[in-house]
């Protein structure tokens, strides 16, 4: 797991748009946990959209923050989890696909404000 994580949080940091202080690496878990920020969501487009593009377009199935965070605010809707459960080539493809995938959804997101 050590790996797939490695291999995660080192291809986040290539994303200059996300603060690298809004992305939590478990102790003790299997996941990454990811805030988008203020900039890289707009209204109707924040995880909960971004993980459901994300699984359409480009087969990458990312876990919405909403099921995590209280629900009586918003930050649910501005964070998701990343597993690395599933193995490091898993890992791997699923970065390079979210990698090509984020410049299409900050077009949106711009788009969106």
């Amino acid at each position: 797991y050590r790996a797939s994580r490695s291999i995660i949080l080192d291809e986040l940091s290539a994303f200059s748009e996300l603060d690298p202080a809004n992305i939590a690496p478990a102790d003790g878990g299997f996941y990454v946990y990811v805030d988008l920020g203020e900039n890289n969501v707009a209204p109707g487009l924040g995880s909960v959209a971004m993980c459901k593009a994300l699984l359409e377009e480009e087969n990458v199935a990312f876990t919405p923050g909403n099921d995590f965070e209280d629900p009586s605010g918003n930050l649910g809707d501005r964070r998701f989890r990343i597993s690395y459960a599933g193995g490091i080539e898993t890992a791997k493809r699923a970065m390079e696909r979210f990698y090509k995938f984020w410049p299409t959804w900050m077009e949106r997101v711009q788009a969106a404000r």
